[in-house]
């Protein structure tokens, strides 16, 4: 009988976010009315170690922005894989400044922090090695809602689409991270940001602290002591997004995601509970209405009415969100990923708990 009450409470709970939370970022538009009427001095700062290849293929990009006053400042973090400039076609851009960083540490969060304390531009607009605009309208997308009282822009960075399960799940994953972020920013409640997309007015960000303890996390834990309702937006026009690579190894994955969640704990407390009742709910539904229909806590009919209501609204709201961040490939194969975000849930809480050390 415990377990019947707890399946449907856990269903209770996991649905109310989509149904209260998420479902508004179905409705959000973004708006011409807050574009600022000029390009100010926008610097895009990319903070990179030992990614000779991807930083290659990057700047270029980069300097292909429609922004009519920016540069691109590539900080090289103590690279030991023989990144030079000098001779490259990007080191003949008025645009670009490559720098190196003075400090070498742990993590990317000295050589950032360095970089945008040093920048003397209005705006600074942030992205990975890894990374590709998906337009040339990235940085002023971003930078043009950067004005006001709107000091941070929370910007979506999805996983390049590939073959595979473990790209679909990287996706879904990745999609569901921002649905989360990006619905609580909406409801005045931001905790966090991608640092492969986001922008911030610098005033905001110059000379802040990071918390060096820990290896990952600067963009979730400066957004999480630096937003609050009034000074953090959002930007989802498909022009804005900045896809990232995909890790090819479940193992490389697994041991990105435990680096990732580390900063979890150092969330705001309402912010830890209401992520986690999410995650706890998810954890337990499935499990539970298994319990349920093989020991006879509940007839199968209505474990499987349950399972039926569950997945049909929760899914018909997934589906809208699906298109809403052009993830409409995944749509076919989004009650599958779910069934498997609970294992990778229930996985992440044990892996957590032997964080990698390294860069």
């Amino acid at each position: 009988m415990l377990g019947s009450v707890l399946l449907i409470i856990a269903v209770i709970i996991n649905l109310s976010y989509w149904l209260c939370l998420y479902s508004r970022l179905i409705w959000y538009r973004e708006s011409t009315a807050e574009a600022h009427p000029a390009d100010q001095p926008l610097d895009i700062i990319v903070v990179y170690k030992n990614a000779k290849e991807q930083i290659s293929r990057l700047i270029p990009q980069l300097l292909q922005q429609r922004h009519s006053h920016y540069q691109v400042v590539a900080v090289d973090d103590h690279s030991t894989d023989g990144v030079k400039w000098d001779h490259s076609s990007a080191a003949e851009s008025p645009h670009f400044i490559p720098q190196k960083a003075t400090v070498d540490s742990p993590g990317k969060k000295a050589a950032l922090q360095e970089a945008i304390d040093n920048s003397r531009a209005d705006i600074v607009l942030l992205t990975d090695a890894d990374c590709r605009p998906a337009s040339q309208h990235w940085a002023k997308l971003m930078a043009v809602k950067a004005h006001g009282q709107h000091q941070m822009v929370l910007g979506y960075s999805p996983v390049t689409p590939g073959p595979g399960w473990l790209n679909a799940f990287s996706r879904y994953e990745t999609w569901l991270t921002a649905v989360q972020y990006l619905s609580y920013a909406l409801a005045g409640m931001p905790y966090m940001g991608v640092g492969r997309n986001i922008c911030y007015q610098r005033s905001l960000v110059a000379g802040y602290q990071h918390d060096m303890t820990i290896q990952s996390g600067d963009d979730d834990l400066l957004v999480s002591a630096l937003a609050h309702p009034d000074n953090a937006t959002i930007c989802i026009d498909p022009d804005s997004f900045v896809y990232t690579d995909a890790q090819l190894s479940l193992r490389a994955y697994s041991s990105q995601k435990a680096r990732h969640m580390t900063t979890a704990p150092k969330y705001r407390w309402h912010h830890q509970i209401l992520l986690s009742a999410f995650a706890g709910s998810q954890m337990l539904i499935y499990p539970l209405a298994a319990a349920a229909a093989i020991w006879g806590n509940m007839s199968l009919m209505t474990t499987l009415l349950i399972l039926i209501i569950y997945a049909g609204i929760k899914m018909t709201i997934s589906n809208f969100l699906l298109k809403k961040l052009k993830e409409e490939a995944l749509i076919i194969w989004a009650p599958l990923l779910d069934i498997l975000l609970t294992a990778y849930y229930i996985m992440m809480s044990i892996r957590i708990l032997v964080p990698k050390k390294g860069w």
